[in-house]
């Protein structure tokens, strides 16, 4: 081969290798500018939503103190309330010899007794939750036996297999530093009051979280209604309704985040639209003046005049609330600062017995409430899992609901604040999932996850 050929093939030979090292460098650039947020919009069918920068560095950490892309997870489910069975005759009130058989609660065509769903509704939830540390679970239709079984399963020690073995040695399966997962455990805790009597009594909308993770600043149940500091029923509404809100520090970036889960109601038309519009307005007095000087927050609730609040709520022995899980009273808060309790991120999460289409959700999902619909931010398929494109409410019918049996899509994760008003946050994923396994319906409606990023 001639010289001036070898020559030139070297020069191409290194021109191409500059050019595919201009190419990679371009690319990691991207990456990185994609990291940081820079250029996200919501136009198109981009992967993500961001919203704007903070609105004033005094209520936010550094950026150097956030560490990018930390995934949020977060599950609204309504579990459907189990009356609680009554429990046996004493052995001494009859000297009659029987038999005797658990009284079960009357219960619609294809429901399942409560201690048959339960375990159904418990490995859906570890599963789901088991790698993302920072994760909140918001529940509706909770009674206060419902909620026990749920923390104690929750928290029940779990086992790893490994080949050629089995350990018995508690795990926490979704700890961060898999160096040490082997020697921690889960915990789990909840926010939330029974809507009756703001203690126990009725059901609850709590928020489930690891306080391992998550530092509880403060936390208020609001009921939707006219009066919304004590127990009361608002406009139409069959029922006593609430919001609880919550609002966390995560103990490693210092962000702020007001977690809520709500329950509007199923008959009356103006109780959904006042109470969402109550959620609205209450979550931008949050954000303009914190958590404690926000309207129906700076006073606290009263007391229901025959109820005493006790220390801690007393439970059978036998069903008792597991060591490592709190009861919060219905208000609780510090006197600091207002700019330590205005949150950074937003999550509104709940059955809000409302079509996309009717007044409620319009009011929780546009402008000037500050929440967007998780739903609507994840445009590319693989952002969407199991039965996004159906309903959330499935009732319990006696086969699969493909066999003509309607659904109805009423239950949503809603994240913020908009853009312009906290730090930037993405919404990455959006998951309607199962609720029917072996001929069992774990509850009449579907679990619906969000999967959020703080950048």
């Amino acid at each position: 081969m001639a010289r001036s050929q070898r020559h030139c093939i070297s020069w191409a030979y290194l021109h191409t290798l500059v050019i595919v090292a201009t190419a990679f460098a371009h690319v990691q650039g991207l990456v990185h500018a994609a990291q940081l947020g820079i250029g996200a919009s919501m136009q198109g069918t981009n992967d993500f939503y961001t919203a704007g920068p903070p609105d004033g560095a005094e209520n936010s950490t550094s950026d150097a103190s956030w560490p990018l892309n930390l995934p949020l997870r977060i599950i609204s489910h309504n579990i459907r309330y189990a009356p609680q069975p009554p429990p046996p005759p004493s052995p001494k009130a009859s000297t009659t010899a029987r038999t005797f058989t658990p009284t079960r609660i009357a219960q619609p065509l294809g429901e399942a007794p409560w201690d048959v769903r339960l375990p159904f509704l418990i490995t859906q939830y570890r599963y789901t939750m088991r790698h993302h540390p920072a994760a909140f679970i918001c529940l509706q239709e909770v009674m206060h036996h419902q909620l026990i079984d749920l923390l104690r399963e929750l928290n029940a020690p779990s086992t790893l297999w490994r080949s050629g073995n089995v350990s018995t040695t508690p795990v926490n399966a979704s700890a961060t530093n898999t160096t040490t997962a082997a020697n921690v455990t889960d915990e789990w805790s909840y926010v939330g009051v029974g809507r009756d009597d703001g203690l126990t009594r009725g059901e609850y909308s709590p928020v489930i979280y690891r306080p391992r993770d998550f530092a509880l600043i403060a936390n208020r149940t609001l009921w939707l209604s006219q009066t919304p500091s004590v127990p009361s029923k608002g406009w139409d509404a069959s029922s006593h309704r609430i919001v609880t809100l919550a609002l966390f520090r995560h103990r490693v970036s210092g962000k702020k985040l007001l977690v809520s889960s709500t329950h509007l109601d199923d008959v009356g038309k103006v109780a959904r639209e006042k109470g969402a519009k109550l959620i609205a307005d209450t979550v931008n007095d949050i954000l303009a003046r914190g958590f404690t000087n926000a309207t129906f927050i700076h006073t606290r609730a009263a007391t229901p005049s025959n109820k005493s609040t006790p220390t801690n709520t007393s439970v059978p022995t036998n069903t008792s609330i597991p060591s490592n899980t709190s009861t919060p009273s219905n208000t609780s808060y510090p006197t600091n600062a207002t700019s330590m309790l205005t949150p950074d991120v937003l999550i509104l999460a709940g059955d809000l017995n409302s079509l996309p289409s009717d007044k409620a959700y319009l009011v929780l999902s546009r402008s000037p409430s500050p929440f967007s619909d998780t739903r609507l931010l994840t445009s590319d398929p693989r952002q969407q899992y199991g039965h996004v494109d159906a309903g959330t409410y499935t009732g319990f019918p006696p086969t699969t609901c493909s066999d003509g049996f309607e659904t109805k899509l009423i239950d949503f994760v809603f994240a913020g604040p908009r853009e312009g008003q906290g730090v930037k946050w993405a919404v990455e994923g959006h998951a309607v999932l199962e609720s029917h396994y072996g001929g069992v319906w774990s509850s009449d409606h579907r679990p619906v996850v969000g999967d959020l990023l703080i950048l």
